[in-house]
């Protein structure tokens, strides 16, 4: 089986170590703050568990949080702070899902919802890091 959260640990490395663009989208709810980048990673922890999502929409997602994560960073210490958090999240989305507190049916509703916003933000105008 392949190792998504570390996936999730090598995309958070390769983006900070890179110099990406990044999203600039004011209004827009997406950000790097904790609660944001923590939410994400329960959303895909748990997704990784539900047997019937495909590994490449999770590859996927994992890339586009990420980015998201990316483009509400002010500056590359945040990314990192941020991918940190939402490493550690995917964690223990998890074992969420393992030990029954959220199900695969509403994990699969809110990744829905996530994939959604995400297109949104992943689509507008760019900037380079600082």
């Amino acid at each position: 089986m392949f190792d998504f959260t570390a996936l999730a640990a090598m995309t958070v490395i390769v983006l900070a170590q890179s110099s990406p663009a990044m999203v600039d989208q004011p209004g827009q709810s997406l950000t790097a703050q904790p609660t944001q980048a923590v939410h994400l990673g329960h959303i895909l922890g748990a997704a990784m568990q539900c047997p019937s999502l495909d590994p490449k929409r999770i590859r996927i997602d994992t890339i586009r949080f990420n980015f998201v994560l990316l483009a509400g960073a002010k500056t590359r210490s945040d990314f990192v702070v941020a991918g940190q958090e939402f490493s550690a999240a995917v964690i223990e989305g998890e074992d969420f899902l393992k030990a029954g507190r959220v199900n695969c049916k509403d994990t699969i509703s809110e990744l829905i919802t996530l994939e959604k916003q995400t297109d949104v933000a992943v689509k507008t105008k760019t900037r380079r890091p600082k």
